[in-house]
């Protein structure tokens, strides 16, 4: 799979070209920044994030993201409802959701993130895979959840 990285106001990011055709689908991969501040301080993460997504895309738009804990569990989101109440304090290493206009996020340093898209249902998925959640089964579950909710 090719790649193309796109600098927005200094953000470094990477984007799939093969994932373009889907047009519920808007990805990409921060990969660092000039603005050393930026994503330097764990408080300021949210902030950051929405900052860096506003940036890339120019919309304000729901992002979520999760306080990794290098399990199994999967955060399934079908309705607004769902995503106002999933945040950092959760506790999720992948998402699934149906829902437009909704980034989902994950961190990476040694482990992996995983795209899954579903492009009849226009379901996507998000997974942070480590060896932890790999042994724990986290993409299979992640599928099964897929599975049975959409």
């Amino acid at each position: 799979m090719l790649k193309k990285i796109n600098n927005s106001d200094g953000i470094l990011w990477l984007q799939f070209p093969d994932l373009e055709k889907f047009d519920f689908l808007q990805h990409g991969f921060i990969l660092k920044n000039k603005n050393q501040n930026l994503f330097s301080k764990e408080s300021n993460f949210s902030q950051d994030l929405k900052y860096a997504i506003k940036t890339i895309t120019g919309r304000n738009s729901q992002v979520l993201y999760s306080h990794q804990v290098h399990k199994n569990q999967v955060a399934v989101l079908k309705n607004k409802n769902e995503i106002s109440n999933c945040s950092y304090n959760g506790s999720y290493d992948a998402f699934l959701t149906n829902q437009k206009e909704v980034f989902l996020s994950v961190r990476v340093a040694d482990c992996l993130p995983l795209y899954l898209i579903e492009p009849q249902a226009k379901v996507i998925g998000l997974i942070h895979a480590g060896w932890r959640g790999t042994i724990l089964g986290i993409v299979s579950k992640t599928l099964e959840r897929a599975q049975d909710n959409f």
